[in-house]
């Protein structure tokens, strides 16, 4: 998600035209009084006339208005980044480590070899020191990378192009346990689920109850892609945050790690305490495995504050500009009626 740009570019556009067309409208139309009209008016009190006394009030109720819509739009915006951030994410970051590599392709030829380095490394990681569990998984929650796919049930009468969407996660044994995804049914993945027909899967409780509203999902056989690939749900997880933090949980099927032979992947650490004290020895561990192989590492939370930036930073702004904009209307008040 992103920010809303109508709502910024509006609360831009008053804020920039505010002090034009109260500060130069006014100025204009006392530039341009003419006394003999005002005289013909018949109505001169105290200098000035009915009609400039009419113009100074709108202008003070229009003054007033606008301050109100903007202060009214800055706390709307405020209080949707505040939901966004106090919002369910459906994991636990804060003693999550990640461990990102790239195997290359001089060294790791064909998917067998790359399979067997990440298990080995992944085996290797929950074995460190400090480390409680661990697990692979491509691509990372909140990470910017979407694979998205058609999902449906056998059967139904929806065209496999128009069914709605899912976002797929390949994953090992370990990954849930290392992020602390909570289990609602059935199990999770292990080695022992491999590639092939009707593999594994496990779905998030959204997709569950989208696909077998009412019913026992464990069993049942969901279709992935617009050619349908079956794949039997073994397990429910609780739902998660992927496509951004804004409140709405998204659908996601976690499938094996060995339906996918991408060389750069995410190892999952969940840390004993603070997950960059395990630093050290999550690189060690990989290490072991591969000791010229480049890695890089990264405590979760940090990935979570960007996610959550956006709003941060769109909130301070239009906040910052809501209140630049009713001081300004504030003064323009006060100077309309101290001058009548």
């Amino acid at each position: 998600p992103t920010l809303d740009a109508r709502v910024v570019l509006f609360a831009l556009a008053v804020t920039a035209s505010a002090p034009l067309v109260f500060g130069l409208w006014p100025a204009l139309a006392v530039s341009r009084r003419n006394l003999a009209s005002l005289i013909r008016e018949g109505t001169v009190r105290g200098g000035q006339s009915r009609g400039s006394r009419r113009l100074r009030r709108g202008l003070v109720v229009a003054e007033v208005g606008v301050g109100v819509a903007l202060v009214a739009v800055t706390g709307l915006f405020l209080q949707s980044a505040r939901a966004a951030a106090d919002s369910e994410i459906g994991f636990e970051p804060d003693r999550m480590l990640i461990a990102t590599a790239t195997t290359p392709a001089f060294d790791y030829e064909d998917a067998a070899q790359v399979g067997a380095f990440w298990e080995n490394a992944r085996q290797s990681v929950a074995n460190a020191p400090g480390v409680e569990a661990a697990g692979v998984v491509f691509p990372l929650l909140l990470n910017n990378e979407l694979y998205s796919a058609r999902m449906g049930v056998p059967g139904d009468a929806v065209d496999p192009t128009e069914r709605p969407s899912v976002f797929r996660m390949w994953a090992s044994e370990g990954y849930f346990e290392a992020t602390g995804i909570r289990q609602i049914s059935g199990r999770t993945l292990t080695a022992a689920d491999t590639a092939g027909e009707m593999s594994a899967a496990v779905v998030t409780t959204g997709v569950a109850e989208r696909l077998w509203p009412g019913a026992d999902p464990l069993g049942q056989t969901i279709e992935l892609g617009e050619e349908p690939v079956g794949y039997r749900v073994v397990g429910v997880v609780a739902d998660q945050a992927h496509d951004g933090i804004d409140g709405t949980p998204d659908a996601l099927v976690y499938l094996p790690i060995s339906e996918t032979a991408r060389r750069r992947q995410f190892i999952v650490a969940r840390a004993s305490g603070d997950p960059l004290s395990v630093s050290q020895p999550v690189r060690e561990a990989i290490a072991a495995v591969d000791p010229g192989l480049p890695v890089d590492l990264q405590a979760m939370d940090e990935l979570v504050f960007q996610a959550t930036f956006q709003w941060s930073a769109g909130s301070g702004v239009l906040a910052a500009f809501g209140l630049i904009a009713l001081l300004l209307a504030s003064i323009g008040v006060y100077g309309i009626v101290a001058h009548t």
